[in-house]
């Protein structure tokens, strides 16, 4: 085998390692409804959960995002 097609082969094998999300991508048409469980539940509000040990935590927006994405995970983590 040439070199190109062990290349070829191993981004083959690569590739098929990755498989499809389980859920299809319309079901993301319902994030509102996501976001309404998640303000009715009592972890949202601290209910249960034990306090964290002050460690840092970075906040990274993903792709093309702003920093605006993140505002609910900044309210949820700073300390009271």
């Amino acid at each position: 085998m040439t070199t190109t097609t062990q290349m070829q082969m191993q981004t083959m094998e690569r590739c098929e390692q990755f498989e499809s999300a389980p859920l299809p991508l319309w079901r993301e048409a319902f994030w509102g409804l996501d976001w309404l469980a998640l303000r009715r539940s009592p972890v949202f509000y601290g209910m249960g959960v034990p306090r964290g040990d002050g460690a840092p935590v970075i906040l990274i927006p993903g792709f093309l995002a702003s920093d605006n994405s993140l505002h609910e995970m900044f309210q949820w983590l700073r300390p009271a």
